[in-house]
């Protein structure tokens, strides 16, 4: 398909690589909020407020979403699926969620139906797949979670 699939992991990847973190806010009906943080040195040290413990300023936002169910991974290509699924899972593990579940799915179809089946708190779903696309398979899932 049009685009890698590699966009969210790549943004992950870097937040984690300089000792940031990523978080989200969404409002039902108006839309998602990406938060991103990365610890920086300000050129005059008595000033720097370096961010020792991202996962710390992380888990204290208070717009940082509450997972009230399990968070849903979707996308075609397996590898950003498993790449996914491993990120989060490794972030999960640092703000103490061992055994928050985290659920994958192939492709439109089945993301409506986990979603149906296991509500989840969160859903990743990718762009551009084969035979439902995220924006198909988003609607029917808005409209459930109504």
């Amino acid at each position: 398909f049009q685009g890698t699939g590699l966009g969210l992991f790549i943004c992950v990847a870097l937040c984690q690589n300089l000792s940031g973190f990523i978080a989200c806010a969404s409002t039902p009906d108006v839309g998602t909020i990406f938060h991103v943080g990365i610890p920086v040195t300000l050129h005059d040290e008595s000033t720097s407020n370096m961010v020792k413990d991202p996962v710390k300023v992380c888990s204290d936002l208070p717009q940082a979403i509450h997972l009230a169910g399990p968070i849903l991974v979707v996308d075609d290509n397996l590898v950003n699926v498993k790449i996914l699924h491993r990120s989060i899972k490794m972030v999960l593990q640092k703000l103490g969620h061992n055994d928050h579940e985290v659920l994958t799915a192939s492709g439109g179809h089945e993301a409506i139906a986990a979603y149906k089946e296991k509500q989840p708190g969160l859903c990743f779903i990718d762009y551009h797949m084969p035979e439902t696309d995220g924006i198909a398979a988003t609607i029917p899932i808005r409209s459930h979670e109504k």
